[in-house]
């Protein structure tokens, strides 16, 4: 974010970034159901019934899914664990998170802005339509794909949960940078994206967060980049 604007933050110093590597992202963040196929289990916080939109709640076995919704409630240990495991599954593709450049040029959409779609949802109720945020969500996650995609058709950018990355954490310098990863290792990782329990005016599309590997909350979960083998 630019130094001169109201809510930047020390670690968001604005620089150029390209990127040269082709990628498919998934369009909603990783649903419980989806982790439940890979896993066999379901950590996440929000599965009973009252907690799930209609027709989202199934129990199989043991476990009770908001099958629809984002898994959430996960370490970082776990996330990874998923990855590895899809990846043993099939030999088409290779599953990661995205790196946090990737994720912020989905998310932007084309905006060079703090707001979402180069400004056009200034207005914070707007926010309503596109984002499960604090004041529309009962502070509780949602189906993926039930509020309006961003102008690249990705869902749940702005809300429902915040996100892992694969980076670890650290400031960004004012240094350009070309298909950036992050340092090569550390004890935080990178959380981009707003959750069920933002304000509707705290939605930047700069803000940045991170977690200790062990770390794990309510509104955090996950999306997948994939490429080909």
């Amino acid at each position: 974010s630019p130094a001169e604007d109201a809510t930047h933050r020390s670690d968001e110093t604005s620089h150029r970034v390209r990127l040269t590597k082709a990628f498919e992202m998934q369009a909603t963040e990783v649903t419980q159901l989806q982790y439940f196929l890979v896993m066999g289990s379901n950590p996440s916080h929000w599965v009973a019934k009252d907690a799930c939109d209609p027709g989202n709640h199934r129990v199989i076995g043991k476990d009770n899914l908001c099958m629809h919704h984002p898994v959430e409630f996960l370490t970082w240990r776990q996330v990874d664990e998923f990855i590895r495991r899809l990846n043993k599954l099939q030999r088409k593709y290779t599953y990661r998170l995205p790196t946090e450049a990737e994720w912020e040029y989905v998310a932007r959409a084309g905006s060079m802005t703090q707001r979402p779609f180069a400004g056009s949802l200034d207005i914070v109720s707007d926010y309503d339509a596109y984002a499960w945020h604090y004041e529309d969500s009962a502070w509780h996650t949602h189906l993926a794909w039930s509020k309006l995609p961003n102008p690249r058709g990705f869902y749940g950018m702005y809300g429902n949960v915040s996100e892992f990355v694969g980076d670890f954490y650290q400031d960004f310098s004012a240094e350009d940078a070309t298909d950036p990863k992050g340092p090569a290792k550390g004890d935080l990782r990178v959380l981009r994206g707003a959750s069920c329990y933002t304000e509707p005016d705290k939605i930047r599309l700069a803000e940045r967060n991170h977690f200790s590997i062990p770390e794990r909350s309510y509104n955090v979960g996950l999306r997948l980049v994939r490429t080909k083998r």
